[in-house]
């Protein structure tokens, strides 16, 4: 089949607020976020309750899903190995973004 797409137009939907990171441990695997995988984050969209998010927390960025234990809220790894992070009395946390597509290998 002779197909032309334009990943540009079919991934990001605002590009002035869109940005790339590569993914980098294991917390996510569960989410389908590999070690290395490409992630298309857009800033332009507003944070809500299982959204996979990049924030910004002490000064370091990861990548984790936003939700709520026990009306508090917090950061949650898809990986039952790794803590969920209470987010509401950490100082400077940030949204930076809303993860809408993991690119990754298949081998």
């Amino acid at each position: 089949i002779d197909l032309s797409l334009d990943l540009n137009q079919l991934l990001i939907k605002n590009n002035p607020a869109t940005f790339f990171a590569y993914a980098k441990g294991e917390s996510m695997i569960p989410n389908g976020i590999h070690d290395g995988d490409l992630l298309i984050i857009d800033r332009s969209i507003i944070a809500k309750n299982n959204d996979i998010v990049i924030a910004s927390l002490h000064g370091e960025l990861i990548v984790k899903k936003l939700g709520v234990i026990d009306g508090k809220k917090y950061l949650i790894p898809g990986n039952p190995k790794y803590k969920p992070i209470n987010i509401e009395s950490i100082p400077n946390f940030e949204v930076w973004g809303i993860v809408t597509y993991s690119i990754h290998s298949l081998n």
